[in-house]
């Protein structure tokens, strides 16, 4: 925790140095809080890519919700692993995540994001079902692992999606 702390101290410090108009390439056009609010939804609404990441990705995440809590009792009670066995699953989901996103753009390279996104979903699916039938900790967590890559990999299609949908006054 130490070296977070310190890390996002220095961080902080370097962001800080930024002059702030350097931030921002030009001033946001508003039209009110409110309107600025219906505006987005307006687009989200309108826009194929935009509405598909809203749908699918709170499908996911209510699913991504139930897994994180349900989590810590897999570990400790159902794989009788404790403690320990929850740090190692832990720490499985942090290697796919690392994995996915730095596999996902080489494969959106070769395969068109149609593909990828919702086979990225598909993986997380089928590791959560597989990782949930697993004998012991040690079998689950690569499965973890597994299904993590999948989620990492979504995150970065909906990024670009994000980022191909929305209207450059509007990101942000």
């Amino acid at each position: 925790y130490i070296i977070n702390a310190v890390t996002f101290l220095f961080s902080a410090m370097l962001v800080a140095r930024i002059p702030a108009v350097r931030l921002q390439a030009t001033t946001a056009l508003t039209r009110g809080y409110w309107r600025d609010v219906a505006d987005g939804f307006g687009v989200v609404f309108r826009t194929p890519q935009l509405r598909t990441v809203l749908i699918v990705w709170n499908v996911v995440m209510a699913g991504n919700a139930a897994l994180n809590v349900g989590e810590v009792f897999f570990a400790t009670d159902s794989l009788h692993s404790g403690g320990i066995g929850y740090g190692v699953l832990v720490a499985a989901t942090g290697v796919g995540l690392m994995l996915g996103s730095l596999a996902a753009p080489f494969v959106m390279g070769r395969v068109s994001i149609r593909r990828v996104y919702p086979g990225a979903i598909l993986i997380m699916a089928v590791g959560a079902l597989a990782a949930s039938r697993a004998p012991s900790i040690w079998v689950a967590a690569p499965l973890a692992a597994f299904m993590t890559v999948g989620n990492a990999a979504a995150i970065v299609c909906n990024q670009l999606l994000l980022q191909r949908g929305a209207p450059d006054a509007m990101r942000g």
